[in-house]
């Protein structure tokens, strides 16, 4: 499984994977313990909270990844769009303000009602990024706005910043997010993150920490354990750990040790489920 933040099926399976989750829990339930049923519903919620980090992380993953490589090639020197192979990857039009060699500038890559890039990921809506200087350039500060941005069926609104630092060593960003997710038009909640995302040739890696919220006012506390790695040619989070807590339990997720594939394990008390993403 090889991937960390890009988006992923995380969610177009998270439904039924909870689902199946749900049953398996609760037929697990002890009659004899007085506590039986809150601790299903205690275990089901952390699942759920696990699947929506999942989520959560994944879409805004994409975020990334989708306004890094679309715009890296913007530099001082020439301005123009992005190489065509990102447009048609991730199956986006760009354009940009203002249109001469000068900075800063906004680019909108926009995906229209509905488009499905080579990698397969269907994505609608907007990304909006402002660029006081090239992706690139080193102690910079680029925003990317969602705009009813969606990805293979998870909805991402909010503000993702990045902020490099001096590049000497590594292609470093401190991703800080704010925003929403909904995920198939029946869960919403809120979405704050501050990772570190190191670039390199084969993907990017992250690790740091988020926090869930739901409109009831229930929350969870996530804290990456192993550094989430994604590969740029693979759709899922591939390899790394996250531990989450919601309410009194703790449950983590296993995403493997970097083979490309859609799975991964969850964890929580004493129980172990394989999951699809």
């Amino acid at each position: 499984m090889k991937t960390y933040f890009s988006t992923n099926r995380v969610v177009a399976t998270a439904a039924l994977s909870l689902a199946t989750i749900t049953v398996f829990f609760a037929c697990k339930k002890n009659n004899n313990d007085a506590n039986s049923t809150s601790n299903v519903v205690a275990t089901n919620n952390a699942i759920a909270s696990i699947s929506n980090e999942s989520a959560a992380s994944a879409g805004f993953s994409d975020v990334f990844e989708v306004s890094f490589n679309g715009t890296k090639d913007m530099t001082e020197a020439r301005t123009s769009t992005a190489s065509q192979e990102p447009s048609v990857q991730y199956g986006f039009e760009i354009s940009y303000t203002p249109v001469d060699n000068t900075w800063p500038k906004t680019v909108t890559l926009d995906f229209k009602n509905g488009s499905i890039g080579l990698d397969g990921k269907k994505r609608s809506g907007q990304l909006i990024i402002t660029l006081p200087h090239p992706f690139l350039v080193a102690n910079n500060t680029v925003t990317i706005t969602s705009t009813n941005y969606t990805v293979d069926g998870v909805k991402l609104v909010g503000t993702e910043t990045l902020t490099s630092g001096n590049l000497t060593s590594a292609l470093k960003y401190t991703q800080v997010i704010s925003g929403t997710v909904t995920v198939g038009d029946t869960t919403t909640y809120t979405y704050n993150s501050n990772k570190t995302l190191i670039v390199d040739t084969d993907g990017f890696k992250g690790i740091g920490f988020a926090a869930l919220k739901y409109p009831t006012g229930d929350s969870a506390a996530i804290t990456v354990t192993d550094t989430l790695v994604k590969a740029w040619d693979c759709r899922w989070i591939g390899k790394g750990k996250a531990t989450v807590v919601r309410g009194k339990l703790t449950g983590t997720i296993d995403y493997g040790n970097g083979i490309c594939d859609d799975s991964a394990t969850v964890v929580v008390g004493n129980y172990t489920k394989m999951i699809k993403l």
